[in-house]
């Protein structure tokens, strides 16, 4: 129930921003092809254009990302160390997707670098301008 009222919350605001004629980053996984045909649908009603990124990394980098998230005080992500197997094995990869509807990005290194690296990607696709 939390995840459907969270994607809806993230989807209406994406909605939103378009609307607005703004640019938008839903910081979501949408790991399964469920989550992504519903999102998709919602967008495409309200005219929003999207690129679902996949953000790679391996599993050491999950591991001292998570070790590190968990050691936050106050975090809000409901990934944590001892989920990360559970959650790679819920996760579908957005194979389903058109080219022009996905883009992965590796994720390894220092979280600037996948950043630069997305919006690149993303003006070359002409989503961003």
């Amino acid at each position: 129930a939390m995840t459907r009222r969270t994607y809806a919350a993230l989807l209406a605001a994406a909605a939103r921003h378009a609307a607005a004629g703004e640019s938008c980053v839903l910081d979501a996984t949408f790991g399964s092809v469920e989550l992504r045909r519903q999102a998709i649908r919602r967008l495409r009603r309200r005219g929003v254009r999207f690129v679902f990124v996949e953000s790679l990394a391996t599993a050491a980098s999950q591991r001292r990302r998570l070790a590190a998230r968990d050691r936050e005080p106050g975090g809000v992500s409901d990934a944590r160390l001892e989920d990360r197997r559970r959650l790679n094995a819920a996760y579908t990869a957005p194979r389903e997707l058109p080219a022009a509807e996905r883009m992965m990005v590796c994720n390894d290194g220092a979280i600037g670098g996948a950043v630069s690296d997305c919006l690149a990607k993303l003006v070359r696709q002409r989503v961003l301008l």
